[in-house]
């Protein structure tokens, strides 16, 4: 992911602590200043493809809107990015999900670029879509697959389309081994989603954070550790490093136990887990 984008999300995440309105204490202006500055001032509003990126900063601008007259030209854009990145994803969701019809998941992809005559049939009849979506693959790849084959086999190419690409290559941005989304709150009133990235490698059993971080966070991935060793998913030789891309000490980790386990489950997945008779990796 751009490096950027990467940076503009963890001020969106950090800038969500933080109660409105953003310009009477230091810490949200100076926050909300840099968020501007980024997307304004450095011109990374065209690069961003990434609808939760984009809600983020939609959602800010209606609770603080920067200066309409200056910044009009940008806004508007914003807005129309967003929706456009919105229904594309709307297609991408369709193409993946078994419960939308055929003739919905038309209905999306008309909505991006006009439709051939006849497409919905051929489509139907070609048997594509559900051989696609049964395959064993993530969600970009068969994404990429039904684009590649719609192009060649029904003349519809929608990759010529830059927002299409955008939102592809986002998509893929975000997939991961090891990586999820956690839940983390603060007290009764405020929940946010970070990004949770694990990693396995051999070592003494160790749990380190690659990030400074709240204690609590390291000891609930330590209890996934010690819950995937009970299981025999991972051996006591192995070290489990974490990347939490927002580390505050008001929001409670010990929810993050269930994110990293299923973190963890992943890269067990993707590599073979602990067979606990023979002590050989077998793949799951």
């Amino acid at each position: 992911m751009d490096n950027d984008i990467t940076r503009l999300d963890g001020l969106l995440s950090r800038i969500q602590l933080l109660d409105p309105p953003y310009q009477e204490s230091l810490e949200s202006k100076e926050l909300y200043q840099e968020i501007c500055k980024l997307v304004f001032e450095d011109q990374l509003y065209p690069r961003i493809w990434s609808e939760p990126t984009l809600n983020q900063l939609d959602q800010l601008f209606q609770t603080e809107k920067p200066d309409e007259e200056l910044f009009k030209a940008e806004l508007e854009e914003i807005r129309k990015r967003t929706i456009a990145v919105r229904e594309i994803n709307d297609c991408f969701f369709g193409i993946v999900d078994p419960n939308t019809t055929t003739e919905k998941l038309c209905e999306f992809l008309a909505i991006v670029q006009c439709l051939p005559d006849g497409f919905s049939s051929r489509l139907d009849a070609s048997g594509r879509l559900q051989e696609i979506r049964n395959q064993d693959q993530c969600t970009s790849e068969k994404v990429a697959w039904f684009l590649e084959f719609v192009k060649d086999d029904l003349s519809l190419d929608l990759t010529v389309k830059d927002s299409v690409k955008g939102v592809l290559a986002s998509l893929k941005s975000r997939e991961a081994i090891g990586k999820v989304n956690a839940l983390l709150v603060q007290g009764n009133t405020k929940a946010i989603t970070v990004s949770l990235h694990i990693k396995i490698q051999p070592g003494t059993g160790q749990v380190s954070c690659q990030v400074n971080g709240s204690e609590d966070f390291k000891a609930a991935v330590g209890r996934s550790l010690s819950a995937m060793r009970d299981r025999m998913y991972l051996s006591g030789s192995e070290d489990v490093l974490y990347t939490l891309h927002l580390t505050d000490a008001r929001y409670q980790g010990s929810s993050l136990a269930l994110a990293a386990s299923v973190a963890m489950q992943d890269v067990v997945q993707e590599r073979g887990h602990l067979d606990s008779d023979s002590g050989q990796t077998s793949r799951t």
